[in-house]
């Protein structure tokens, strides 16, 4: 994405961080939806900061310290649009694994479920869960995000981050 609309937040991260994860934060920014199917991790706004620390050491475990803090809060300012006046809806697909895996100790998990659960309070977030039962995601990826909405100039993206179709997530016949 260009700078071309000012300088915001994200901005304060282009030297020390990917282009891709700058443009996530963008996108997020203008979106007037989220939607994610996770299957090996909560997802990236709903995490505690110490569950972020527990991923960031497994996929990365050589990760200079002060770098691993800069990813963490990078990712928790992410999250702060869930708190604006109006956030976007956010609607998150969990696959039964993402609460039995354990990033961190059992306390970190214990803190990042009451977190989610808390979170999963707020009228403009929908956490489901699919259960081992239900058996595998129509998703071939481990984790897939659709920002939607009115996102600025999707054609002047310049990282090979391309948003998904928005289809993988039907809602529920009750």
């Amino acid at each position: 994405m260009t700078r071309e609309r000012g300088p915001y937040w994200w901005d304060e991260y282009r030297d020390s961080l990917p282009t891709g994860l700058l443009d996530i934060a963008e996108m997020e920014h203008y979106a007037a939806a989220l939607r994610s199917a996770q299957i090996m991790h909560m997802p990236g706004i709903l995490q505690t900061p110490d569950y972020m620390r527990g991923i960031f050491a497994e996929a990365v475990p050589s990760m200079d310290p002060a770098d691993l803090e800069r990813h963490v809060e990078f990712r928790v300012r992410r999250a702060a649009l869930l708190d604006r006046s109006e956030p976007p809806s956010c609607e998150s697909l969990i696959h039964e694994t993402v609460l039995r895996m354990r990033y961190g100790d059992r306390k970190v998990l214990r803190r990042q479920l009451d977190h989610l659960l808390e979170q999963a309070e707020r009228p403009s977030i929908t956490a489901r869960v699919v259960p081992f039962s239900a058996g595998a995601l129509r998703t071939p990826a481990v984790r897939r995000f659709t920002p939607a909405g009115r996102c600025r100039s999707w054609t002047r993206c310049r990282s090979t981050y391309r948003p998904v179709s928005p289809s993988f997530m039907p809602r529920p016949t009750l």
